[in-house]
């Protein structure tokens, strides 16, 4: 986009449509603790918003152990292809075993953000004597152009199986970054509702009535229509990928 949008400010412009509010002005939220962003009153819903916006694409580390992976199963007799376009790995003709592999380089910074999200919506809660509200953390790629949706989506089901006990849901969305999809002509952005396995689930209520708001804000913003597509399954983020106009 030629004129990147400011995923926070935006936010807090549209979330009173569902009567959301932000946590810090409330009279009761401590100025002492890290707080969550939101609370949505109506939901009983306490949220973060983290965005990635540190570019991986160029990261001479994260290259070289990407590089050392295919180096070892190269050794191993593999012939596995591999897409260096900056350097961007794709899970394409791995294993099961070789896709952990590969997501566990990526994992370190989004697990130091679910870290610390889930440290604020647990304080949040505490703090707003709302023990029983459930926590969501709002993720939004906004830069990290090595990671195509299908990293993050397997990033956060991994990470989702630890004991992040403040968070009920994930809500991974892009904004700022469009991608490709073998599937339609028109540049697709993201938004996916991952609820944790065995822990209370966030209402499908609230996941359509934000999603419905922010997507309304987009397009008076943008002056465009954003048309929704619907994900059969979760394989279908595979067919999707960054454009890269970083």
């Amino acid at each position: 986009m030629n004129n990147p949008i400011d995923i926070e400010v935006e936010f807090d412009r549209c979330i009173g449509n569902i009567g959301g509010l932000r946590v810090d002005k409330l009279p009761d939220a401590s100025t002492n603790s890290a707080n969550a962003d939101y609370i949505f009153e109506d939901y009983e819903v306490i949220a973060e918003l983290k965005c990635l916006q540190d570019n991986k694409l160029n990261d001479r580390e994260l290259n070289k152990k990407l590089q050392k992976l295919h180096q070892k199963w190269t050794a191993q007799g593999y012939r596995i292809p591999i897409t260096n376009d900056g350097f961007r790995a794709t899970m394409q003709g791995l294993n099961q075993k070789q896709s952990r592999e590969v997501l566990n380089v990526y994992a370190k910074p989004i697990k130091k953000v679910i870290t610390k999200a889930n440290k604020q919506i647990k304080e949040t809660r505490k703090t707003l004597n709302k023990e029983h509200y459930k926590g969501v953390l709002l993720l939004a790629n906004d830069g990290n152009y090595a990671l195509d949706p299908e990293h993050i989506y397997h990033i956060l089901s991994i990470a989702m199986r630890d004991s992040y006990s403040g968070i009920n849901a994930v809500i991974f969305f892009t904004v700022n970054m469009p991608g490709n999809a073998d599937f339609t002509n028109v540049d697709t952005l993201v938004w996916s509702n991952l609820n944790r396995p065995n822990i209370e689930p966030v209402e499908n209520q609230f996941f359509e009535a934000l999603q419905n708001t922010w997507m309304r804000h987009m397009e008076l913003l943008t002056n465009s229509e954003i048309p929704g597509i619907i994900l059969k399954n979760e394989s279908d983020l595979s067919r999707i990928r960054n454009k890269q106009n970083a």
